[in-house]
């Protein structure tokens, strides 16, 4: 069963904002990625996504979790502009219960909008 989780939201000008799913109490398989890059944002909006065994979302830092683009790269963050980026993945999460986070970090001294959808699969968990 496919399921989308949206994120969906706007981070001040230089600050950062970690938006939070509900729990997930089943194992799933984090198919795709897609995140939105209106235009303006000009790389300055770092997008990061977690899988996290806490619903804790700090004001200000990272989130707890596991960052889903940290690993095999030299920077742990997606940016873009005036795009969308559709991410295949396949990460199997098995732990239970988890929280998908989204954390935005803007560098910019404009506002900008998080728009992220995580698409998982609760039937391949299993």
């Amino acid at each position: 069963m496919i399921r989308i989780i949206p994120f969906y939201g706007t981070v001040p000008a230089n600050s950062e904002k970690t938006l939070v799913s509900d729990r997930l109490s089943l194992p799933y398989t984090i198919k795709e990625v897609q995140i939105h890059f209106p235009p303006g944002t000009e790389c300055k909006n770092r997008i990061r996504v977690y899988v996290s065994g806490s619903d804790y979302a700090p004001s200000t830092g990272k989130p707890d979790g596991d960052n889903l683009f940290a690993y095999g790269g030299h920077i742990e963050y997606i940016v873009g502009d005036n795009e969308t980026l559709i991410l295949p993945r396949s990460d199997k999460i098995e732990q239970k219960p988890t929280w998908i986070k989204v954390h935005a970090e803007n560098t910019d001294s404009y506002d900008h909008t998080i728009d992220v959808r995580v698409v998982i699969d609760l039937s391949a968990g299993r």
